[in-house]
């Protein structure tokens, strides 16, 4: 498969395309990162999708079984350009099917009420909700840098899955505390809400907030900027990967919202991870061992 158009009734139609073995796309009705999860549901409830009962042969009046127009339609092209189209209607009175036809196919189908779910999705169902949408198996850069924040770490090249710090040099931090902020930057969302008046609120509430940390994440394929600011006792942000601000998760906010001293390792002498062969204590002239 190639391309996958799915319109809800009364919306635009989202079209996606793939662009290798795995990964797809939105081209419309905006260019857009696309969320692989509900995209394999669909794949999956594809091949093959099954009826359930042919209810006739030669369909009559597809209004009266939501058909004219559809809920939704999914249209499917394959690689040699192949292409058919499932149309899905209304439930059946007994609510645990619903109807379905092919274009062209003059039968009436059931099939189960899950297709339904899983096939109507629209354009924020389909699009890619990672604030940063990296490969963050393969980042080469974290900058964090605020009000009272400026932290550059990286991978520990010679230990796997440790982190060290670049900027300031001298600066110690446990990598663990590290990971922990990269775990949630890269498990943050976008909020998209439920109506206009979420969105517009929760980019209201990010331009009248005080800055908190601006995170400059890096792979293989380039950068990607959250910028994260507080209001009142909530965090929003907003990144160059998509449109709109949203609100995220107060442990994230906590996360960031700290003085680079607050990062700073405090430990004098950190020897837990070793046994010490011997200890001397000098108290002048004299030497205990």
């Amino acid at each position: 498969m190639s391309k996958l158009e799915i319109k809800q009734k009364d919306e635009d139609a989202v079209i996606l395309d793939r662009t290798d073995s795995a990964d797809w796309k939105i081209t419309s009705p905006k260019p857009l990162v696309a969320d692989h999860e509900p995209i394999s549901t669909i794949l999956f409830d594809m091949s093959p999708l099954r009826a359930d009962a042919v209810l006739e042969e030669n369909i009559g009046n597809l209004k009266q079984y939501g058909l004219a127009p559809p809920v939704v339609e999914l249209s499917a092209t394959l690689k040699d350009g192949k292409s058919s189209k499932l149309l899905i209607g209304d439930d059946t009175p007994a609510g645990a099917a619903v109807y379905a036809m092919l274009e062209g196919d003059p039968r009436l189908f059931t099939i189960g009420t899950v297709y339904k779910t899983n096939f109507n999705k629209g354009l924020k169902d389909l699009r890619d909700k990672r604030m940063l949408p990296l490969d963050f198996d393969k980042l080469s850069k974290v900058e964090l840098t605020g009000p009272k924040l400026s932290l550059t770490f990286g991978p520990d090249g010679a230990n796997s899955g440790k982190w060290i710090v670049q900027n300031p040099k001298a600066t110690r931090v446990e990598s663990a505390t590290l990971a922990d902020i990269v775990d949630k930057l890269k498990s943050s969302t976008m909020d998209f809400g439920t109506s206009d008046a979420d969105i517009k609120k929760s980019a209201a509430e990010f331009s009248s907030g005080a800055p908190v940390v601006t995170a400059k994440v890096t792979d293989a394929s380039g950068s990607q900027v959250l910028q994260i600011r507080k209001n009142k006792d909530d965090y929003y942000a907003k990144t160059n990967a998509m449109d709109g601000a949203s609100k995220v998760s107060n442990d994230l906010g906590a996360a960031v919202n700290k003085s680079t001293e607050d990062f700073r390792e405090k430990w004098l002498l950190d020897m837990r991870d070793d046994t010490p062969d011997k200890i001397e204590l000098h108290d002048g002239r004299n030497r205990i061992s």
